[in-house]
């Protein structure tokens, strides 16, 4: 996704390395390898791979063997995809009644393919949806 604020291009699974260590910062939990790992079942040599590439772009932080930290862009970056996350889970399971395993599946798939405009576009519809029209 292009997120034009920060001109700045992640692919899908970049994003998915900022959510997880944005919801262990949301479990008061450092963000470490071995975490993110565990959280998106990858082997610690794809974390430090994508963590290099995160280092790069100026979204994180990282001290030789310490903890990581999510830089302005990167936290809110991260954010967004949460967030984005979050609205898609809702609206399937709680709006579409689709089962939790398929809502959250989907709303994985769906948050890397929608742009930022579209997204918040449709945000907004959804909002201001009167489900009784």
């Amino acid at each position: 996704m292009f997120y034009e604020n920060l001109n700045l291009e992640l692919s899908s699974s970049l994003e998915d390395y900022l959510e997880a260590m944005y919801n262990l910062m949301l479990e008061d939990k450092r963000i470490r390898v071995k975490d993110i790992a565990i959280s998106l079942d990858v082997k610690k040599p794809s974390v430090n791979n994508a963590l290099t590439r995160l280092k790069e772009k100026g979204l994180i932080t990282q001290e030789k063997y310490s903890d990581v930290i999510l830089t302005t862009a990167g936290l809110e970056i991260a954010k967004f995809v949460k967030n984005r996350h979050s609205f898609f889970y809702d609206f399937l399971k709680n709006k579409l009644k689709v089962s939790e395993e398929n809502a959250n599946k989907d709303a994985c798939a769906i948050e890397h393919v929608m742009s930022v405009e579209t997204f918040n576009k449709f945000k907004e519809y959804c909002e201001n949806c009167n489900p009784n029209k």
